[in-house]
């Protein structure tokens, strides 16, 4: 079953990789230096769903239990994939959790040395 799924996650992924889809990598850093020991992060963007996964599992490489996250839009339901066994699969929805989200943009502006963003983006 897991295998099925996984194979038919990639197989997914292949295609959306054909659409207009963005793919995002973030590391883990503390004290400025970069914490190797862990994979980075991959969220794959595209108009109708996200994906929030790690390298590890991006390379098939992870170890039980592990957990792929997708965000469904316009809905903007997120749903958690937990991948207990090899034979084991269990999920999550929750419809309310962005809903539930507020964003205030303010004129207060942040520095990040590795993130250098356009003029007028906070």
């Amino acid at each position: 079953m897991c295998k099925r799924f996984l194979f038919t996650f990639f197989a997914f992924l292949y295609y959306v990789s054909s659409a207009q889809t963005y793919e995002i990598q973030y590391t883990n850093s503390y004290n400025g230096k970069i914490q190797t020991e862990q994979s980075p992060t991959f969220i794959w963007v595209n108009g109708s769903e996200n994906f929030i996964l790690n390298n590890s599992i991006r390379e098939q490489k992870s170890e039980y239990p592990f957990e792929i996250t997708k965000i469904e839009k316009p809905s903007n339901t997120i749903i958690s994939y937990g991948f207990l066994k090899p034979d084991e699969i269990i999920s999550t929805a929750d419809k309310e959790s962005v809903a539930k989200q507020t964003f205030e943009l303010t004129n207060e502006t942040k520095k990040n040395s590795r993130l250098h963003l356009p003029e007028g983006c906070h």
